[in-house]
């Protein structure tokens, strides 16, 4: 006869997952190199050519950017290519040189020391999120401000490039919130208060926080790293082992969830999640926290083999239809363990 009062602990870790964009975008390969052009902003044909420039902005982190007179876009392979955007803040680039495509591994080399903030797993997964919900088509270099469409596409440009700086400095922590910048100038420094398309840039900055801060949200008893994993206790109930949690964020059924072993089984109801097991396994258990209707989409970084606020040419990121090689599955969890 099994103890009632027997328990086992179990460690639940939240996978960070890439979600699916809904645009129709490049696969590129693992090794393929391509030229990154630079296209400024504001254009010969700009009617309010006042304010694009920024001051010298020194960030959190070690990043830093030299006072410039116009605001730069970039596209992979031509000048109205897809576009990438600048992970290196301030890193200058040589109009047209050439870079490595590297796959998502890329982040397993980021140094800590240039984001106390969230870790490298955390930092590639937001940028995922703002790339889903950013501008990722082709540049055009006739955007300007007067006409309503190029306006629009420019704005939602600026603001998913400034999400990006904001998430590699150390401004936003692992649930997309803004965090102080410690007497560092902000991010959004960047833009000046009488630039033409101020309001518009701002309009979509903060749609795509909303929607990010949303589709990050886990429920409440989970974690999105290893060293802030929940701790349960399974109970022995005379017929099994058991535990159920309430989730106070109330977006449990936006997950599946599921585990390596066998004997785990996982029931939802509104807010609350039961898991239970007839036997209590031994050894490393892996728990499985899948958003629904979720499609995994890959991040490619135009790499120059040199990464920091100082030295090389400046990396960029683009978003791809198709992972390159072979990154961890979409929803690989930390191990968890049976004590």
């Amino acid at each position: 006869m099994k103890n009632s009062i027997f328990k086992r602990t179990l460690a639940l870790f939240m996978a960070v997952l890439l979600a699916v964009s809904g645009l129709a975008t490049t696969a590129f390969a693992a090794g393929e190199r391509s030229e990154i052009y630079m296209v400024s902003f504001p254009r010969d044909a700009e009617a309010n050519k006042a304010n694009w420039d920024r001051d010298n902005l020194q960030f959190m982190n070690g990043w830093h950017m030299d006072a410039y007179d116009m605001f730069a876009t970039f596209a992979v392979g031509s000048y109205d290519g897809k576009i990438a955007y600048c992970i290196e803040p301030g890193v200058p680039i040589d109009n047209g040189h050439s870079f490595t495509a590297k796959d998502e591994t890329f982040w397993d080399n980021y140094p800590s020391a240039y984001n106390k903030t969230i870790d490298r797993d955390t930092i590639k997964s937001l940028i995922g999120r703002i790339l889903q919900y950013g501008y990722n088509g082709s540049i055009d270099p006739n955007w300007v401000s007067q006409n309503a469409a190029g306006a629009e596409k420019l704005a939602h440009v600026y603001a998913t490039q400034l999400l990006i700086w904001e998430t590699i400095v150390g401004e936003r922590d692992e649930n997309f919130g803004h965090v102080s910048t410690g007497g560092k100038n902000a991010v959004l420094d960047f833009v000046k208060p009488g630039h033409p398309l101020r309001s518009r840039i701002m309009d979509k900055y903060n749609s795509m926080v909303t929607s990010v801060q949303n589709h990050s949200k886990v429920p409440s008893f989970m974690a999105k790293s290893k060293g802030k994993a929940a701790t349960v206790e399974l109970e022995w109930d005379g017929t099994q082992y058991t535990a159920t949690l309430t989730d106070t964020n109330k977006v449990l059924g936006n997950y599946n969830f599921s585990s390596d072993f066998a004997g785990l089984k996982f029931t939802t109801s509104g807010n609350t999640l039961t898991i239970t097991s007839p036997t209590a396994p031994t050894g490393e258990v892996t728990i499985k926290a899948s958003k629904k209707d979720s499609k995994r989409m890959g991040l490619v970084v135009w790499d120059d083999g040199s990464f920091g606020p100082s030295g090389g040419q400046q990396d960029t990121v683009t978003y791809t239809q198709s992972l390159l090689s072979s990154p961890p599955p979409a929803s690989a969890a930390h191990p968890a363990h049976f004590q």
